[in-house]
């Protein structure tokens, strides 16, 4: 009889925090459950720590994979389980003692309820609390999940939902598990429990910290593959302000002209509609992680400085060569600027 909950763990070179991720899930007061542990090509001896923990439990599975990245490895590893209910735990995080059964509570008890998720807090690298998780104080709506990535940690998902919306798309490398919230959200009831059952760790190495430009310009393309399957794609476009790392829906303005909207077009109530929920609600603006500052500022001041130049992105100014003695020339061609000529720098890169 396959168990009712199926959960994993895809890891990749996460040796340091791996033990603790696993040891979260096997310490559950709810106990039908499965643990399939995925390794994803490691070569920091990650596989030998889960092989080494498991050993003696009948509920965990270890496979050890080629390296083929996060989305992939999810894909890979859900295909091989078999519960009603799945769920995942980052390798790096921790899962609440009590995180499965009362997340598969709500499932059992709702029928029409397709996903549950909960509150988090924020833990660093050594696993002390930072504070509770920003996302949990944004309220959920289906609308509001279009700019605000609530539904964030901990999900337990019916594999029958998982299933319809087609699963995770890898495609959406940066941003899958928005993308698939997404779907999910348009097919049934999402239920937030307001409980902090997840340990989210953030340190260096993870990718909400070394991919993060990735996951929001992954994520506007998720918002906007919502908005296609929604019809409002011809009235709202998804923009993104970099400096406040946040997403606002904008009404789409007619070509060279004004618009002039048809109030009995369906399409126009329901972009109205939601652009009027999604503003009802105050914004929560997520803390930017010091270590990709640098990279925020330069994308959002960048549109700034052009501006404030007067300078448009494909036109190209004149430019007058300084007198730097190594023969640098520069040759104005339409847009572009051609620049011939100088000296290599001393490490060799030219740059």
């Amino acid at each position: 009889m396959s168990s009712k909950i199926s959960i994993i763990i895809a890891t990749y070179n996460q040796k340091k925090y791996l033990k603790e991720a696993i040891k979260s899930v096997l310490s559950q007061t709810y106990r039908d459950f499965e643990l399939l542990i995925w390794d994803d090509g490691s070569t920091d001896g990650s596989i030998e720590i889960a092989k080494e923990l498991t050993r003696n439990d009948k509920r965990v599975r270890v496979v050890e994979a080629p390296h083929q990245g996060v989305a992939m490895s999810r894909v890979a590893a859900l295909a091989q389980t078999t519960g009603e209910y799945i769920g995942w735990v980052d390798s790096d995080d921790l899962l609440g003692l009590t995180a499965l059964e009362e997340t598969a509570a709500v499932l059992d008890q709702n029928p029409k309820v397709g996903m549950v998720y909960t509150d988090y807090v924020d833990i660093d690298s050594a696993g002390k609390i930072v504070g509770h998780g920003f996302r949990c104080n944004i309220p959920y709506s289906k609308d509001r999940l279009l700019v605000d990535f609530m539904t964030f940690h901990f999900r337990l998902i019916r594999r029958s939902i998982y299933e319809q919306v087609g699963g995770i798309n890898p495609v959406c490398a940066y941003a899958y598990e928005y993308d698939l919230c997404l779907r999910i959200s348009e097919v049934t009831e999402i239920f937030h429990l307001k409980k902090p059952l997840y340990f989210y760790r953030t340190h260096p190495n993870n990718i909400s910290s070394t991919r993060a430009v990735d996951q929001i310009l992954w994520s506007q393309w998720a918002i906007a593959e919502a908005l296609k399957r929604r019809g409002l794609d011809d009235k709202i476009q998804v923009d993104v302000e970099m400096l406040q790392v946040s997403f606002v829906l904008r009404r789409k303005q007619p070509p060279d002209a004004e618009e002039t909207p048809d109030t009995e077009s369906s399409n126009h109530q329901k972009s109205n509609n939601t652009i009027q929920e999604i503003s009802s609600t105050p914004r929560t603006i997520p803390p930017i992680p010091r270590a990709n500052l640098k990279r925020f500022m330069c994308w959002g001041l960048f549109p700034l400085l052009l501006s404030i130049m007067n300078v448009g992105v494909g036109n190209a100014q004149q430019i007058t060569p300084a007198k730097d003695g190594i023969n640098t020339i520069v040759n104005s061609n339409g847009d572009r600027i051609d620049i011939i000529g100088g000296a290599v720098s001393r490490d060799g890169t030219n740059y």
